[in-house]
Parts: C-alpha cells; structure tokens; sequence
C-alpha cells in the first residue's frame, strides 16, 4: 500500500462545526505540515507528549498530516531520515497505529514490525519507544481509551473485560482496510458532506481487532528476552538524558557503573534496540539538544559557542563538522534562520 499525503503546504483553516449522527456538534479541522526539524513533529501532536531525535545524518524533510476532532486524532507522518521517539500517552488515552513497512530496523518498544498485517494498540498511561528508519510512513489514531472499550466489549465483553496494561500487536486480515479508510478521510474530508468521521474510525478500529488472527504480548516467552534488553536501554537513557539535562556528558563507564552491566552487554543491548552505539546515541543526543537551543533563540541573544559548549563540544570546528554531517547545515546557518 503506498498513500500519499495531500499537498497542502501550509496549515488549512479550521473546518466548521458540522453535527454528526446523533445530532450534537462537533468541531473538525485538518492541518497539513511541511518539517524541517523532527522535534516539530512532537510539537504538533500535543495531545501526547513526543521527543523525537534525528539519528541518521542529511538534511531533514518531513510531512505531518492530522485530522482533528473532539477527543480524537488521526495522524500520518513521513520523514527521510531514521528518527527516534519516546514518550507517554495521558489518562484515558490510548493510540492505535500501524507502519507502511517492514524494516527489520523499525521497532515499537520491544516488537520489531515484521508483518504487513500488525497493528499496535498502545494503551493510557504507557510509555513508548519507536525507532523509525529513514523513508518510513506511519498512521495512527488517538482516541480516549473508556469510549473505545465501551464499543469493544459490545462486540466481545469477556476478552475486552479489563483494559489493557501494556502495548499489543494485533495480526489482522483487516488492517490495510483500516489503514485506507483513514488516509481517504485524510485526503478528501474537505468535502462539504463530510461522513459520520468518528463512528466511521471506531468502526474500523474494532473490526480490524475483533478479527484479529493473533494477538502478541510481553508475557508471551520469546518477547521477555527483547523486553528485557528493552528495559536495560530505556535505564540507560534515562540515565544518560538526565545527566545532559544536567550539563554532563556521561562516558560508558558512568552508563555501565549506572545500570551494573558489562560495556559488551550495553554495546549488544544498544545495537540491537537503536543500531548504535552507546556512545554514538549519546553524541546524537547531544547534537539534537545544540539543534533545538539553536533553533529556539535568536542571534542577538545567544552565539553557536555558547551553544557548543553547553552540551560539551570543546571543538568547535570538530562539532561544526558533526553537525553539519548530521544535519545538513552549518549550526550558524541554523541559528541565524531561528524559529521561535
């Protein structure tokens, strides 16, 4: 399936409330982004808190497609370098998404996506961790969660009796039927006779579960392994984001002393979740962080030097050169094309 975003290069207007099925009114609007930065992606989906870095060097380009209505989202994204996001749903807060692609490299959490059929219910108040590779589209759907196991039970009250606690992978025949009911509401709802759009996508979201061939889950034995590895690196950085914050570049010997592993368990543990090395992550980390203050301030107020040396880099001409490998662009050329 290859869909295509439509072309708008701008933000579209707010569309006018309509009334849906029952009667009531609700607000609809759809906005399409053109991204020079994958920290914007985060910035425009608030209804989840998203960081996003940049991990493979070049120029960024991206698209960021949503569909907004009262309490619901719908969200397609692409991006041309490999990106990495963590975050946490809210209370009452839940996701259903889906990759159009089975890179061996894209993970979400601890499930790589190896089929073309999963589709990944993330529930409220759960972290999560996805590593995107380079030229990868994604499509999801943000919802409150008590509205969506309300409808799920009607259809099977015994396995949908509690919510769920933690990520799971459906294999469903019904997910490409999923996926492109969203991508047209996406690319054609300025119509003037717009459909009934939420009970339209609580209808596709149930059927493509209900009919689920099989369900994946971390209790499942060959997921505790990856979950395990998983968890090692979520401490790692978690370690390691708390020391930059702190204005300190931690070494592998602080990560190790930290999580109480060996430096070659940390190395496999790393490679296997990000396909970098401890120290590799912690310098993309570092120059995401230099990019974001660069971006955010203006140039009479802050110099790349001041920038550089806030997150360790002592040489400037080294870090100008990994900066501009990593990001296309000189980080005076980010600085002076400041956004606030």
């Amino acid at each position: 399936m290859n869909p295509t975003a439509h072309n708008n290069s701008g933000d579209e207007d707010a569309q006018p409330d309509v009334a849906d099925t029952a009667g009531s009114t609700v607000s609809y609007k759809t906005q399409s982004h053109s991204l020079v930065d994958a920290a914007q992606q985060g910035e425009i989906q608030r209804w989840v808190t998203t960081e996003i870095h940049q991990i493979s060097p070049g120029s960024y380009e991206g698209r960021c497609t949503t569909l907004s209505m009262d309490g619901m989202h719908v969200v397609h994204e692409r991006q041309n370098q490999a990106v990495h996001k963590d975050g946490i749903t809210p209370k009452n807060i839940c996701t259903v998404s889906l990759a159009f692609s089975t890179d061996p490299e894209l993970r979400f959490s601890h499930f790589d996506n190896s089929l073309d059929s999963w589709l990944f219910l993330l529930p409220e108040e759960q972290e999560f961790d996805i590593k995107l590779p380079a030229n990868t589209e994604t499509l999801y759907v943000c919802l409150e969660q008590d509205k969506l196991m309300a409808n799920a039970r009607i259809l099977n009250e015994c396995f949908w009796e509690k919510p769920p606690e933690d990520l799971q992978v459906f294999n469903t025949p019904f997910r490409n039927e999923f996926a492109g009911r969203l991508m047209w509401m996406l690319k054609h709802f300025g119509a003037a006779d717009r459909p009934p759009v939420q009970a339209l996508i609580m209808d596709a979201i149930l059927l493509a579960m209900n009919n689920a061939t099989g369900i994946l889950t971390s209790e499942l034995p060959e997921y505790r392994a990856r979950l395990r590895a998983h968890q090692l690196v979520k401490d790692a950085r978690a370690f390691i984001n708390d020391r930059l914050r702190l204005g300190h570049s931690p070494s592998v010997v602080d990560v190790c002393a930290h999580t109480g592993i060996s430096e070659r368990t940390l190395q496999y543990a790393f490679q296997r979740e990000l396909q970098l090395s401890p120290l590799a992550y912690i310098r993309i980390v570092r120059l995401n962080g230099a990019r974001a203050q660069l971006l955010a301030a203006a140039p009479s107020e802050t110099t790349v030097t001041h920038v550089a040396t806030a997150w360790g880099f002592f040489h400037l001409g080294k870090f100008s050169q990994d900066y501009r490998r990593m990001f296309g662009e000189r980080p005076s050329e980010t600085l002076a094309s400041f956004r606030r």
